[in-house]
């Protein structure tokens, strides 16, 4: 069962090119060590809205460093035990622009339900500059944040 249920998660074939949104691509949500091992990706609907969100919002290019993963990857890259990665619900990006103001401006937004009612977790890594975010939840719970 998944956390968020809101909508079904989308199971995508390994080879699936696909347009997500006018600037996501399905394989951008793939670990690259995933593709050569599993067969499909798990992508949350409400994750490719909040990309796309961020996306228009930033005005430039975002690179997903991490979409879904499978268990063996998670388990390589340090991820939680339950990582919302493995479920299709989570995405670390990336894009060229002052990463940690950003952070604080797209928490102080949801917590004011101004904007990002999707996202449900997030947190910035400066030391490897990129930003998680994840679709647990329902819209309007409280953000959960760590870093």
């Amino acid at each position: 069962m998944y956390p968020n249920d809101i909508g079904q998660v989308n199971i995508y074939p390994w080879d699936c090119k696909d347009r997500l949104t006018e600037n996501f691509l399905v394989s951008e949500f793939r670990d690259p060590i995933a593709f050569s091992r599993n067969h499909f990706t798990l992508i949350h609907p409400s994750l490719i809205v909040l990309m796309q969100q961020l996306r228009d919002d930033i005005g430039k290019p975002i690179t997903i460093t991490s979409g879904f993963r499978i268990d063996l990857v998670n388990i390589r890259v340090g991820g939680a035990p339950k990582s919302y990665h493995t479920m299709g619900y989570a995405a670390d990006w990336t894009a060229d622009i002052d990463l940690e103001a950003w952070w604080e401006t797209m928490t102080s937004l949801k917590n004011s339900k101004v904007r990002y009612d999707l996202v449900g977790g997030a947190a910035y890594y400066s030391v490897h500059n990129y930003i998680h975010v994840d679709v647990r939840g329902r819209p309007g719970d409280k953000l959960v944040t760590w870093q």
